[in-house]
């Protein structure tokens, strides 16, 4: 997915979803990082790419916490 579609579709969560994506992705990182160091990972940018994809959602989370003080 690209990055403004991505941002889009998480810009339109609340705090709660996006408490669930951050969940998810943590998961989904860890087991890319199961599966790189088993050497069963083709794509091992997808790691970089998952983890930057984690940092744009914990920015979104911390701005929409931010705005509601």
């Amino acid at each position: 997915m690209k990055k403004k579609e991505f941002l889009e579709k998480m810009a339109g969560m609340d705090s709660a979803g996006l408490h669930q994506e951050l969940h998810a992705k943590a998961d989904e990182i860890l087991k890319l990082r199961i599966r790189h160091a088993s050497n069963q990972l083709e794509t091992p940018h997808r790691i970089r790419a998952e983890r930057k994809n984690y940092a744009r959602i914990l920015t979104l989370k911390n701005q929409k916490t931010d705005s509601t003080k």
